[in-house]
């Protein structure tokens, strides 16, 4: 079966190969902190299980506002508050899916192309 170009020259997950590049350089003792795959080194904790489930029971699966829905931003200010002592209000507050839709929001909005970033860790 013949398959399109496109799909013929698809390359390897970068994404896939920075984990097994982070996953080696720990077997070597080395402390990594990998945004690679995005996934935690801890079980999902029971009670965003049961509010998962219960969304779900409640058919709370359509698409939502692309900044999150109110309680949710809502809910991070009064975490914030509490936690670390400073107050934000929810128009402030942009809910992503994940650290790295964080991360691409935030450089896409801080960063021109040219501009270089850099990271020391002490």
């Amino acid at each position: 079966m013949k398959i399109s170009r496109r799909v013929a020259n698809i390359a390897a997950s970068p994404t896939m190969e920075g984990a097994r590049k982070a996953k080696a350089m720990r077997a070597e003792g080395k402390d990594v902190l990998s945004f690679a795959v995005g996934e935690p080194d801890f079980p999902t904790p029971a009670n965003i299980v049961e509010a998962a489930r219960r969304a779900m029971d409640e058919q709370k699966t359509k698409y939502t506002n692309a900044s999150g829905i109110d309680e949710l931003k809502t809910a991070v200010c009064d975490a914030t508050k509490r936690s670390i002592g400073v107050e934000y209000d929810p128009s402030e507050v942009c809910i992503s899916n994940g650290a790295k839709h964080a991360l691409s929001n935030l450089f896409g909005t801080l960063l021109d192309p040219g501009d270089e970033v850099s990271a020391t860790r002490t």
